[in-house]
């Protein structure tokens, strides 16, 4: 029998479960939703899941200012299959189609104290059933031993099933209370180093739903502490507890407990449940590795999937295309830090392009190349006869910019005045045009971007701390070209082949020598300084390979330790100084006809000459 429903892992309702039958079901911030979410940046009305008339789910967002994700892509509707996982904000669901006898429990872990009552402790591996010679030599219990044996037999099966996580931890759990009697039981199994909340999933012996656990964090704090086994019999609660571990490393705890004080665990089934704890560790590890994987290639698919104009395979430059492909599908708003020339604005198209605005339109202004009249006109519009001049009614960027994207370059430039109306945008999400009186939705994502220190402008009292906080919701830092060394060679050759495009020049790559040049220049102007290089190199160039002599002077005078003085690179100077002295006599001294006898530029025969180290030469030789 199908029993479809959500049940919650992470977030504010983790733990519970909501059944799915058939008609619509919305989920949101609102109080008239089927499903709650008690999180402010979730929307009001969020998104829905459908049964269709063929029985399948279908997921639909609503519009949502923050998006609704499937397995870590943005959706706008889709269908579901079992085990996907859904995330709505902080929220973080798995859509269970099948019935099974285990669910994600509703446990939690409380604080607790286990120092009263009978306890005993047992090494991980230190189990008589690990044993079994020890176990069949006993003549009392040799029954109890047999069905044991066929618990751990049914438990090493299961181990070798290809199976999602949550199955084979509710399977473990089944087999083992077969012979280990209790109510109810858990696997909570380590995220990881960054996260200490553990991944928990829950068994009823009824096969009902799991009941709300308390489990005492005392006590897997100190089974996972001293990697023993444990069985604390306190008041009415009996509890066994076995350290899971693989390589040496601990990954989680096999819990079991009993309610009913008719029912003790004893040491028996302390042996029984470590021995189960201890063949269960390698599969139960493999699963959690698998799950990671699997997540960890949803995420790189996404990375991949992201569309973007910026070159650049550095570690750098991955990290900012994992954080474009993490960030563009939020709504929020984004701040973009960096030099002057690193390429911000390619950032902000990259989020506008892979977020759910996509179709709508892009709008940057520059809020340092008007002054400040002007620039409140352009950004709010104006209502006709506002001042002089005013013509006509004119709708202003953020309107132009509704269901997109506005981005402003330079924002710390923006004077005082408009900084305190841009807040009222960003708070109120409204605003008037100039000389108008009626409130105008801005339904638009705001993308600022600036190479200023703000908090030293804030500190100088020229920019609103209230409005950094408003922007700064979500921060990315755009590393300068200086720091990205192994990007200066496919930037250059990406600019190469773009300007040769537009213009015929014989120029189609740059040269070992020419390239060392390049990445030993410090770049100040980053990538957009790179960029006027190689074209400038392209206008004036007239080899099929940029050479040194063919770069701007700043640039080989920052990159003359770079270039080689091997055996071979001296020959060559040697030649080359050689045929210019030559070129120079015959000419009679005249750069212009020495150049245009060598087959280059006059610019380029005087940046051979400084490079060449041969002035002086070349003045006694025309003396």
């Amino acid at each position: 029998m199908n029993e479809p429903k959500l049940i919650a892992v992470d977030g504010p309702l983790r733990g519970r479960l909501f059944p799915l039958g058939a008609g619509e079901r919305f989920m949101g911030r609102g109080p008239d939703n089927d499903i709650v979410l008690p999180d402010s940046s979730a929307s009001r009305r969020h998104c829905s899941v459908t049964q269709q008339p063929d029985g399948t789910f279908v997921i639909r967002d609503l519009e949502s200012h923050n998006g609704t994700f499937v397995n870590g892509l943005p959706v706008s509707e889709r269908q579901l299959t079992a085990s996907d996982e859904i995330r709505i904000c902080r929220s973080r669901f798995v859509f269970e189609l099948e019935a099974s006898d285990a669910g994600e429990s509703m446990l939690h872990v409380q604080e607790g104290d286990d120092s009263s009552g009978t306890i005993v402790r047992l090494r991980r591996d230190g189990s008589l059933y690990l044993r079994p010679e020890e176990v069949l030599g006993m003549p009392a219990g040799q029954a109890r031993a047999a069905r044991a044996f066929r618990t751990l037999l049914n438990i090493s099966g299961v181990t070798h099933g290809s199976q999602g996580l949550r199955e084979l931890a509710s399977q473990i759990l089944a087999a083992l209370f077969e012979s280990v009697p209790g109510e109810r039981g858990a696997v909570l199994l380590s995220r990881g180093a960054m996260d200490d909340t553990p991944l928990v999933f829950g068994w009823m012996r009824d096969g009902g739903r799991a009941a709300d656990v308390a489990i005492s964090r005392t006590v897997l704090e100190r089974v996972r502490r001293e990697g023993m086994a444990l069985l604390s019999n306190s008041g009415s609660l009996s509890v066994l507890a076995v350290p899971l571990s693989h390589r040496n490393a601990p990954i989680g705890v096999l819990y079991l407990e009993s309610a009913d004080p008719r029912v003790r665990f004893d040491e028996d089934n302390l042996q029984l449940a470590t021995a189960a704890g201890f063949i269960a560790s390698r599969a139960l590890a493999d699963a959690l590795e698998f799950e990671r994987l699997r997540t960890e290639n949803v995420q790189l698919r996404a990375e991949s999937e992201a569309r973007h104009e910026m070159v650049g395979e550095s570690a750098a430059a991955h990290e900012l295309y994992r954080l474009i492909s993490r960030v563009s599908a939020a709504d929020s708003t984004v701040l973009v830090t960096g030099e002057t020339g690193t390429g911000k604005e390619l950032v902000a198209r990259a989020l506008h392009r892979n977020s759910a605005r996509a179709r709508g339109p892009f709008v940057a202004i520059n809020c340092a190349a008007l002054p400040e009249n002007l620039l409140e006109s352009e950004l709010f519009g104006h209502e006709k006869g506002a001042f002089t001049g005013a013509h006509a009614m004119k709708r202003g960027k953020i309107e132009v910019a509704c269901g997109g994207t506005l981005f402003l370059d330079e924002i710390g430039e923006m004077a005082p005045g408009l900084q305190s109306r841009l807040l009222r945008v960003l708070q109120e999400r409204e605003f008037e045009r100039v000389g108008g009186t009626a409130a105008l939705k801005a339904n638009v994502r705001v993308i600022a971007a600036t190479n200023r220190d703000l908090a030293e402008r804030i500190r100088a009292g020229a920019f609103r701390e209230d409005l950094f906080y408003r922007l700064n919701v979500i921060a990315i830092l755009v590393p300068p070209l200086r720091d990205r060394h192994e990007d200066i060679a496919p930037l250059a050759r990406h600019f190469i082949e773009r300007f040769r495009r537009r213009a015929a020049t014989p120029v189609r790559d740059i040269s070992p020598e020419a390239l060392a040049c390049l990445v030993q220049y410090h770049w100040p102007g980053n990538i957009r300084e790179l960029e006027n290089t190689i074209e400038r190199t392209l206008v004036l160039g007239s080899t099929p390979l940029i050479l040194p002599e063919d770069l701007p002077e700043n640039v080989l005078d920052s990159a003359a330790p770079a270039l080689p003085a091997g055996g071979f690179q001296r020959s060559l100077q040697d030649q080359k100084r050689q045929m210019v002295l030559a070129a120079l006599r015959e000419t009679a001294g005249s750069f212009t006809e020495a150049a245009r006898k060598l087959g280059i530029h006059p610019n380029s025969l005087h940046r051979l000459i400084r490079n060449l180290g041969i002035r002086a030469e070349i003045d006694r030789a025309l003396a």
